[in-house]
This record gives structure tokens, sequence and C-alpha cells, in this order.
């Protein structure tokens, strides 16, 4: 038997998806998070307002683009392992309490 290759078009796949649903559940930062971005948050702030008198150099472009990177793992990044076991910890548990669940059920 010969390889081939079997190819669906759009025109007969997409009519059968459900509409696409988004939930956001937006969850406090803990304090430690909060903490761990004071210092990204001053250095952006001060390459924005750098940025504001004069066009930045490539240096200080990506020194920026390294920030807001950092700002943004600190944003996603679930802290469990480093809160005192006393804090209570953003978990799928709490998370699964929120109106819809996880899974927006």
């Amino acid at each position: 038997m010969k390889p081939f290759m079997l190819r669906r078009r759009k025109a007969t796949w997409r009519p059968n998806c459900p509409r696409r649903t988004d939930h956001n559940h937006f969850v406090p930062l803990h304090d430690l998070q909060k903490q761990k971005l004071c210092r990204p948050e001053q250095q952006v702030m001060k390459l924005v307002q750098l940025a504001l008198r004069r066009p930045l150099t490539k240096q200080e472009q990506e020194k920026l683009q390294r920030e807001l990177a950092m700002m943004r793992m600190i944003w996603r990044t679930p802290i469990t392992s480093s809160i005192p076991k006393t804090a209570p910890a953003r978990s799928w548990a709490n998370l699964e309490k929120t109106p819809g669940g996880v899974w927006g059920k």
C-alpha cells in the first residue's frame, strides 16, 4: 500500500464545531508574587519613562523585553511551592470553587 495524505477542507469540518467560549478567572496575586514583581516593575517603569523622552537603544529594548517576560512569568506561575504552608495556596481545588469551575462546566 502506498502512503497517502488525508486532507479535510475547512468547509467540511468547521460547521460541525461548537462556537468558541472563553472563561477568564481573575485570581488575586499572593503577597510573595507581589514582592517578586517589584524589581521588574521598577525596571520597566524606568525604561518606559526613558522611552517617552527618547528612542531606546537596542540594549535597552532587550532589557525591557526581558523584564516584561519576567513579569509575565511571575503572573502565570503558580507559587504554591514557595508559599509558607500556613498561607492559602492557589490550587486546582480553589479554582474549582469558582463559578463554572476550572473547565467552565
